[in-house]
């Protein structure tokens, strides 16, 4: 979200296009409306919806990363600080999205649990 707000404006400083920014916050958009979709009409647990948004958002990083890989040689040493850390944050949000599915599941596998 961020993307779209302050460093869309700053593009030039993180030396990433903002055609790039835009692409990248549309899609961070997307999956925070679908997450905020889940979270408020769906009062169950629902392992394949959680499955969907783990996805989504390693789908996202890949993407930044292969993006980045693309104009490596343009962006700034304030581009680079500000991805990575929105890799970690992403991470953490995964991570915690695994401990929550293994919860619902019992550390197991939904395709184990229907055998």
């Amino acid at each position: 979200m961020l993307i779209l707000g302050p460093l869309w404006f700053f593009s030039e400083e993180i030396g990433v296009s903002r055609d790039l920014l835009w692409l990248l916050g549309l899609v961070a958009c997307l999956f925070c409306l679908y997450d905020l979709i889940c979270f408020v009409s769906v009062k169950t647990e629902k392992p394949n919806l959680l499955k969907v948004i783990m996805l989504a958002n390693l789908s996202y990083v890949l993407l930044t990363m292969w993006i980045l890989f693309i104009q490596r040689s343009e962006v700034t040493a304030i581009g680079w600080l500000y991805f990575i850390s929105e890799f970690l944050v992403i991470a953490f949000v995964i991570k915690t999205e695994m401990d929550i599915l293994k919860g619902w599941t019992g550390g197991k596998s939904e395709s184990r649990e229907a055998k």
